[in-house]
């Protein structure tokens, strides 16, 4: 899709904030068996993941965003 449409799209859409959490984790912690309460965006600050969403995982460092969906493990 090209950035144009994406915009006339993103104009289009409504987004709430519900929720705003901080996780620090040090390295080697796990966080298990947590489930989304709602659609939202994973961002991190700084470091390295490895993240599980609907059994896919995904490789993130410092400054990455993942969009994940409700109940999304």
């Amino acid at each position: 899709m090209k950035l144009n449409d994406h915009i006339l799209l993103w104009n289009h859409v409504f987004i709430q904030v519900m929720d705003v959490r901080h996780k620090k984790m040090d390295k080697g912690e796990e966080l298990r068996n947590y489930r989304l309460p709602v659609s939202a965006f994973l961002y991190t600050v700084r470091g390295s993941a490895r993240v599980w969403l609907d059994d896919s995982v995904h490789r993130v460092d410092r400054f990455h965003v993942l969009m994940g969906e409700k109940e999304c493990a």
